[in-house]
């Protein structure tokens, strides 16, 4: 995270971005069945995958989520509300 506290540099914002490069990037091959993308993760990967299925409702068919860090969720409330 930058000295500003920036929240868009937080790891769960970055790899969100990251998640969605890749998505965008596999939807563009010809042997990929664009039906059934499927997004899978554990941990902090997986609330990357909820966040990420969640903002692609039309592009994602479903999640795979082992051990979610759901937390994440609170924690970057509470980066919010304290900085």
């Amino acid at each position: 995270m930058s000295d500003d506290g920036s929240t868009l540099e937080m790891p769960l914002f970055t790899e969100q971005a990251e998640l969605d490069a890749v998505l965008s990037m596999i939807q563009e091959r010809p042997f990929i069945d664009r039906e059934n993308i499927f997004l899978m993760g554990t941990s902090m990967g997986d609330a990357v995958s909820a966040i990420t299925a969640a903002d692609h409702k039309d592009e994602i068919k479903g999640a795979v989520l082992l051990y979610p860090a759901f937390a994440m969720a609170d924690v970057v409330i509470r980066f919010l509300v304290l900085s």
